[in-house]
């Protein structure tokens, strides 16, 4: 009888022992969300340095506004575009990713020295003062200090507004424009004119909220850029009405293919926004989840992000990667893990990225 349990237990551990060998290497080699969302960051850094211009024409090592259009010229997006790589850089170390930044980065500064009473694109101060943080090169953010300060002595934060709400009538787009103007001065060091300008927008709100711009609304779009913008003057505790109000909206407008408007880049700047101001509930959790699903099961397999039908805008792949880094770290696959779900394509209706 001892004999029999002995050999039993000999058969057990022999069995257990197949099991493992079988087993383990299947689980070592299945992909979790991270090395997922990791795999998507590098693809999409390769491709913004693959469609990154020449260090020629008028503006060097910029990009195109579609890719193929060989005009490198669009001097709005050189700052937007080159983030990507550093968000690429910031999650990979990649040297590549900051070598390419750098170089859009020294032809910015360049830019300013050439025109130094010229406004500048807010998203180039956003950009040059990260580069600084990236670089520890202070020559950035003193070039994005110098820059900003021409739009603090140009407008007021009630004028800066103005211009967008009025002059300019960006109606609802208006939101996104004034959320990276927000962004722009509060990295620059100008803390109370960004929360003037916050102030001001948020009190405007009956004069662009839901009122469409050349046909198109684009409050989602505007609401996810300001909660990111709202989260980085410190706003959490001093806008939390106003943060607790667009979440809400967004978390009922998102659609059932995990993207708002089936757009890119108006569900990459949700994406930051919603993760920003950190306000979990088991609603905003899914809600990321989703949306970063529907933004990873869309990249092309070159890196980026392809509009059917239109094509492949640089500045979205940008905006892509920015916001697949901003989540990275976070667990937000409840239902899965990205590219698991066979979300629907990003159509272009004439909205698309916004300038």
């Amino acid at each position: 009888m001892k004999k029999r349990i002995f050999r039993l237990a000999i058969l057990l551990i022999l069995a257990l022992v197949m099991v493992l060998t079988i087993s383990l290497p299947a689980l070592a080699n299945k992909p979790d969300g991270k090395s997922v969302l990791n795999n998507a960051i590098d693809k999409g850094g390769d491709r913004l340095l693959a469609t990154q211009g020449p260090n020629s024409g008028a503006i060097p090592y910029n990009w195109e506004w579609l890719v193929g259009d060989g005009n490198f010229d669009n001097g709005n997006l050189q700052g937007i575009t080159a983030t990507g790589l550093l968000a690429a850089y910031e999650k990979t170390r990649n040297k590549a990713f900051l070598d390419g930044a750098k170089k859009a980065g020294n032809v910015l500064k360049q830019r300013y020295a050439a025109a130094p009473t010229e406004r500048p694109y807010s998203q180039d101060v956003e950009f040059l003062v990260r580069l600084c943080q990236d670089t520890k090169d202070k020559t950035y953010l003193d070039t994005a200090k110098k820059w900003y300060t021409v739009v603090t002595v140009d407008f007021t934060a009630v004028g800066l507004v103005s211009r967008f709400l009025d002059t300019n009538a960006r109606a609802s787009l208006a939101g996104w424009d004034v959320a990276s103007q927000i962004r722009a001065a509060d990295a620059a060091g100008f803390k109370k004119y960004a929360n003037d300008v916050a102030k001001e927008l948020i009190r405007r709100s009956a004069d662009w909220v839901n009122v469409p711009y050349g046909g198109y609304d684009y409050t989602n779009g505007s609401y996810g850029a300001l909660l990111w913008a709202l989260h980085d003057i410190g706003g959490d505790f001093m806008f939390h009405t106003t943060i607790d109000s667009y979440r809400n909206y967004l978390l009922a407008n998102q659609g059932a293919d995990g993207s708002w408007d089936s757009d890119y880049q108006t569900t990459a700047y949700i994406i930051l926004g919603l993760d920003a101001v950190k306000g979990w509930s088991k609603g905003t959790r899914d809600a990321l989840s989703d949306a970063v699903d529907y933004l990873v099961d869309n990249q092309a397999a070159e890196g980026g992000w392809v509009y059917e039908g239109y094509g492949e805008l640089p500045e979205v792949d940008s905006e892509c990667v920015m916001a697949l880094q901003s989540t990275v770290d976070q667990s937000y696959f409840p239902h899965g893990l990205p590219g698991q779900h066979g979300h629907g394509h990003g159509h272009f209706g004439g909205h698309g990225p916004r300038h």
